[in-house]
């Protein structure tokens, strides 16, 4: 009997991550472009700074998305005639190899130059409408060391738009307090639900995403006998004392 519930366990369990990994995002990291004047970066140059942005990405997105590793990009490649391969670099030869791959979105990132000053723009792009869902941009010198930091900035932005997207599209799964709480009394209300209080940012988000919050909502971040709260008429961030009663809605 003990066996027979171990395997069901096991099953469930095994069935639940499948699940998880299938509703993941099949995301494509395509490899740099170089639209720059003068053609400063060479294909090895591009070539790590794309994995470099890779790994970036891997790392502080959180398993958000299912990236398609290298190996699967390559295999696709060297399918392709010489004669394609050619147009991958431009953004509806990138946009045909994501969907080559089965992805459902890519990353296409393309630098450029105006004078001695150079930019990296980004764009997360859904391959089944084709259209652009966000796009970040940053400006560097031209040298490595500024590149990377162009491109940690701009991994921030497209993870911060990300987040937005998400918290929009599960509004419906918010709860909302039935009366103004102490701060005290929110954490706990939203702890009973199995949820959470939203930080500032997510409180922002879900309020330009155009949800019907009215008057004052409490935060997560606290600070000693102090909390922030966000006004949802105003935008206005501030804090103050926990014992105040504001209003409340839990996220997961």
């Amino acid at each position: 009997m003990r066996k027979e519930s171990t395997k069901i366990i096991f099953m469930l369990i095994l069935f639940t991550s499948f699940q998880l990994f299938a509703e993941k995002t099949k995301l494509a990291i395509m490899p740099f472009v170089d639209y720059s004047t003068k053609k400063n970066f060479s294909n090895a140059m591009l070539e790590s700074e794309t994995n470099w942005f890779r790994t970036q990405f891997i790392k502080k997105s959180k398993n958000k998305f299912r990236i398609i590793s290298t190996l699967e990009q390559e295999k696709i490649i060297k399918q392709q005639k010489k004669e394609s391969y050619r147009l991958d670099h431009d953004k509806s030869g990138q946009i045909a190899l994501g969907k080559a791959i089965s992805a459902q979105k890519i990353i296409y990132t393309v630098i450029r130059s105006f004078g001695n000053k150079y930019t990296i723009n980004c764009e997360l792009i859904d391959l089944e409408t084709e259209s652009t869902d966000d796009a970040a941009s940053e400006n560097f010198d031209g040298s490595q060391k500024s590149l990377r930091n162009a491109i940690a900035t701009i991994i921030e932005q497209l993870l911060e738009g990300a987040e937005k997207e998400d918290l929009c599209r599960n509004s419906t799964n918010l709860e909302s307090a039935p009366t103004a709480m102490t701060w005290q009394q929110a954490h706990a209300y939203c702890g009973k639900l199995g949820k959470r209080l939203p930080n500032p940012a997510e409180l922002k988000a879900l309020i330009e995403c155009g949800q019907n919050y009215y008057g004052t909502l409490w935060s997560s971040q606290t600070s000693g006998s102090f909390a922030t709260f966000v006004n949802s008429q105003s935008g206005h961030t501030g804090s103050n004392n926990k014992y105040e009663r504001y209003n409340v809605i839990c996220i997961e």
